[in-house]
């Protein structure tokens, strides 16, 4: 199934998604199990436009295989990609508890609860990104932003901060840190 493998990534490179495809499916005939041909065909359907064939690839592989946390991952993001939001909130909490150590996949939890209104979940994901994967500056702006958009700006002020130590050059950080400075300071005076 390797080879195979590699075949398909080779046909993919050069730019022929049907002899990829055909070589994807030769390893898992091969061995149905096989998890990295498996994601590759799910996300090669993808850049296809084929998502429904992706998510039936993902979903025998979940059948097959339940407790593979990636499977789960990459569900879940095809079907935030598809705004079924409910059903990626699902799969991307699932790969959450299979993938305990995976900061991005709290964070694009959090983001499909957030857009659910599930504010309360959606904070405490973003919270548990931030503690695995302190060092990710997409994190610390996500949590910045999410305590902007409720006022807590005492919250969101550590993580602006931590975000400009993290990005400097950019300038959008030193623009949020100034904004919830401005913020803090018209509270503070009694605004």
């Amino acid at each position: 199934p390797g080879g195979h493998l590699n075949l398909a990534v080779l046909h993919a490179n050069r730019g022929d998604p049907e002899a990829a495809e055909k070589a994807y499916w030769t390893a898992l005939r091969m061995d149905p199990d096989f998890l990295p041909a498996r994601a590759n065909l799910a996300n090669l359907y993808n850049g296809m436009g084929r998502n429904d064939a992706a998510e039936r690839v993902l979903r025998e592989g979940i059948e097959r295989a339940p407790e593979e946390g990636e499977l789960h991952y990459s569900l879940g993001l095809l079907l935030a990609e598809e705004k079924r939001l409910e059903e990626a909130a699902g799969a991307l909490g699932r790969a959450a508890e299979l993938l305990p150590d995976r900061a991005r996949v709290r964070y694009n939890h959090a983001l499909a609860l957030q857009q659910l209104g599930r504010r309360t979940e959606a904070g405490a994901a973003l919270r548990q990104a931030r503690r695995i994967d302190p060092r990710d500056p997409g994190i610390a702006y996500a949590l910045a932003v999410f305590y902007v958009q409720q006022g807590q700006w005492e919250l969101a002020l550590p993580h602006a901060r931590d975000l400009l130590a993290l990005a400097p050059g950019e300038p959008e950080p030193r623009q949020l840190l100034q904004s919830i400075e401005r913020e803090l300071a018209a509270e503070r005076s009694g605004r």
